[in-house]
């Protein structure tokens, strides 16, 4: 170890400055100043980024009602639900399956009793169209609600059920049934036009105004008072 640092001593002790050398403070701020740059690039990249994201929010039809919803987030998991949800319905109206202000696709559906269900038929009315399933909880903690505002709004609404069960009937009449659902309720099947087929999340609910074109998406559970202040915008 003495040697090492005999040697190192030397080494230090043989180093002279050139004459007439004088350090350049100008041209090492520069350089600082440069290796600094590319932190402060990225900063703005950052904020480009944000600020991009903020006006697809904001532009956006479905952003706009996700940015405005007062609900609070109360968990992790509530927000990463929401995430997603604002993604698949902004994705519904991206590619135009369900695009607010377009026509919504006619159906004819067989209910529990044997009746042709026609969407047409309902024209005049404001429809809430929800596709659900009997093995999906937030499903089910929505028809309740829906029940009560059947009940209340049915001069001027109508519900309508399509479950994606498949199980079909077997899952679904003892469900409906035992609950006592107040409005027609079918079941998913080649005969539902593409568009609802391709439907990948449940709950999913659409808001069809009297002139039967979809006026809002949701595909999330949503309490009976959002659903009733929707529908009294579109009454």
């Amino acid at each position: 170890m003495a040697n090492d640092n005999e040697f190192v001593e030397k080494r230090i002790s043989s180093l002279e400055e050139p004459a007439g050398f004088k350090p350049d403070t100008m041209r090492a701020r520069a350089q600082l100043r440069g290796r600094r740059a590319p932190p402060s690039r990225g900063w703005r990249w950052s904020l480009a980024a944000a600020a991009a994201a903020a006006i697809v929010i904001l532009v956006l039809p479905i952003g706009r009602a996700v940015a405005s919803n007062p609900r609070p987030l109360g968990s992790v998991h509530e927000q990463l639900m929401s995430f997603h949800n604002y993604v698949y319905a902004n994705f519904l109206w991206l590619t135009g399956e369900f695009r607010p202000g377009a026509d919504a696709p006619n159906f004819a559906l067989t209910d529990m009793n044997g009746k042709t269900v026609r969407l047409a038929d309902y024209e005049g009315k404001v429809v809430l169209l929800n596709f659900w399933a009997t093995w999906c909880a937030p499903c089910k903690a929505e028809i309740p609600g829906f029940m009560e505002l059947q009940k209340t709004y049915g001069d001027d609404l109508e519900v309508l059920g399509v479950s994606f069960d498949e199980d079909g009937w077997n899952a679904v009449r003892p469900f409906v049934q035992q609950l006592g659902v107040n409005y027609p309720v079918m079941v998913a099947g080649p005969d539902l036009p593409e568009e609802y087929r391709k439907v990948a999340s449940v709950p999913t609910t659409l808001l069809i105004n009297r002139q039967g074109r979809v006026s809002r998406i949701r595909t999330d559970l949503a309490t009976k008072e959002q659903y009733e202040e929707w529908i009294k915008r579109l009454l």
